[in-house]
């Protein structure tokens, strides 16, 4: 993947990459955070149409950052539907950054 500078608008999901986090705005001026968490694979091949989202264990007054969200757990994970807008929404997100490196991933039992 080329590289990225942020707030990343993507087009399509080809260009939204692991780790990637974005801020989901709610009416009361809060916002919950979104995350990617691993793109599906087809017969060993990254399918990066389809990819598999959490929502962190975070929630701010304000947007957020690799280091607000440094250490969150992920409460809820699954792969949006397009048939549902989910994909058509998240794409029209403005990604906020990448997943810190060194912060281990910390996801729900599946």
């Amino acid at each position: 993947m080329k590289e990225r500078a942020f707030p990343h608008t993507p087009k399509s999901t080809k260009t939204i990459g692991l780790g990637d986090f974005w801020a989901i705005p709610l009416d009361g001026g809060e916002f919950p955070c979104g995350r990617v968490i691993g793109h599906s694979r087809f017969e060993g091949k990254l399918q990066t149409s389809r990819f598999l989202e959490g929502l962190l264990n975070w929630i701010s007054e304000v947007p957020p950052t690799s280091e607000s969200i440094a250490g969150c757990e992920t409460l809820i994970q699954g792969i949006p539907s397009t048939r549902s807008g989910t994909v058509s929404v998240t794409t029209r997100c403005h990604f906020r950054g990448e997943w810190p490196e060194q912060d281990e991933v910390r996801n729900p039992p599946l």
